[in-house]
């Protein structure tokens, strides 16, 4: 079986990465909740070797070209990650982590 048997059968869960995988620093790994479409929202996400885990999603909001989520982590952390359906990839925006206040 595996993660997806607790699932029911019309939700599924994504994992896509994107950056220079032979730069961790650059590489972001993310796993998502996909529902009626991919990548509704993160679950969890895979960073310079640490994996963050979603605790609370912040503010959703989108442009012409993407989908957007300040998402708080179970680690205090906030971050901004952006989905662009059109390159079908995930980045960190720049200047997150931001300290949760």
């Amino acid at each position: 079986m595996g993660w997806f048997a607790d699932l029911p059968a019309w939700k599924s869960k994504r994992s896509r990465g994107s950056g220079d995988i032979s730069d961790p620093q650059s590489f972001v790994h993310v796993n998502s909740y996909s529902g009626y479409k991919a990548d509704e929202y993160p679950l969890d996400f895979t960073l310079a070797g640490k994996t963050h885990t979603v605790k609370e999603i912040l503010a959703r909001w989108r442009s012409p070209d993407a989908t957007f989520f300040r998402i708080h982590t179970t680690e205090s952390a906030v971050f901004v990650l952006r989905c662009s359906e059109a390159e079908n990839s995930w980045s960190v925006v720049p200047d997150t982590p931001l300290t949760p206040s």
